[in-house]
């Protein structure tokens, strides 16, 4: 027997002429996690890590995606394809929920907190057909396992919502040819197990991207249900910047160019962004950096 979460094993011991020994084991169950790989670049045409550098391997990243609320810490984990030396997560590499982990080959500059370096190369290169592996430390436990062709058309793949399993190229869903740590609204939101949702809304990505940021950072957002809220305060707990935006069906984004509401530019340092909808409440931490 037991609740939610765990479980209560009970042993009984008995022997000729003896008195029965009973004993009760608590287990804990923990849900399996549901990451994905949301995003693949195989051939980059610019310089996605932000290093200055346009560079075959050192631009070449995975994506990935953490659907439900549960946060996963995946240090130690190892990511990377089957035929080269994988990446393996740092201490504290801990994926919110909705959240995104985005590992490039090399070259990483900006927010170390979601985008990590693989040293130069993600295993040995990723091909234009290739396998891609997620394991865990103990077990080993493969976590993910996934298989795509079709990478050398300059823009990156994404999983096909409609076809599980299969991949598509990123400017069929956005006219960008990619977008690392940034979700797209048209293939999460159909493929998405579970969301962030509360009277209609979600959001995107769960993180303010680019983080830290110099000139201005964007968030992403649907909201289908009422006005949704958005408000930045500094770390005294003081508003800074607000935002209303009506609720609408479209994916929309909101773009804070680190100005207060007078439109004087705040200082360096630690803000909170609040997304407000509904009941629904979510916080971000951003950094801005001069």
């Amino acid at each position: 027997t037991g609740d939610e979460g765990s479980r209560v094993i009970t042993v009984s011991i008995s022997g000729h002429g003896s008195e029965s020994l009973v004993l009760r084991f608590r287990i804990l169950v923990h849900p399996r996690p549901q990451i994905r790989v949301a995003e693949i670049l195989v051939d980059p045409i610019a310089d996605v890590s932000g290093d200055g550098t346009l560079d075959r391997f050192d631009d070449q990243f995975i994506e990935l995606f953490n659907p439900v609320e549960l946060e996963v810490d995946l240090s130690g984990w190892t990511l990377g394809d089957d035929d080269g030396k994988p990446f393996e997560f740092p201490r504290g590499a801990v994926l919110n929920g909705g959240g995104r982990f985005t590992l490039f080959g090399g070259g990483v500059r900006g927010d170390r907190s979601s985008r990590f370096s693989a040293g130069g190369r993600i295993g040995n290169g990723l091909d234009e057909a290739d396998r891609i592996l997620l394991i865990a430390p103990d077990g080993p436990d493969t976590l993910v396992d996934t298989r795509y062709n079709g990478g050398l058309i300059g823009a990156s793949l994404v999983a096909d919502p409609k076809n599980p399993g299969g991949w598509l190229p990123h400017n069929q869903f956005s006219s960008l040819p990619f977008s690392p740590g940034l979700a797209i609204p048209a293939a999460d939101s159909a493929a998405a197990t579970a969301e962030f949702t509360a009277n209609g809304a979600e959001i995107y990505p769960a993180n303010p991207y680019p983080n830290p940021f110099n000139l201005h950072t964007t968030i992403g957002f649907r909201s289908t249900g009422g006005p949704a809220e958005l408000t930045v305060y500094n770390i005294l707990g003081q508003p800074v910047r607000r935002f209303f935006v009506a609720g609408g069906p479209d994916f929309q984004q909101l773009v804070w160019d680190g100005r207060d509401d007078a439109g004087r530019p705040v200082g360096t340092g630690v803000y909170l962004i609040r997304f407000r909808n509904g009941l629904r409440v979510r916080t971000m931490r951003v950094v801005q950096i001069k």
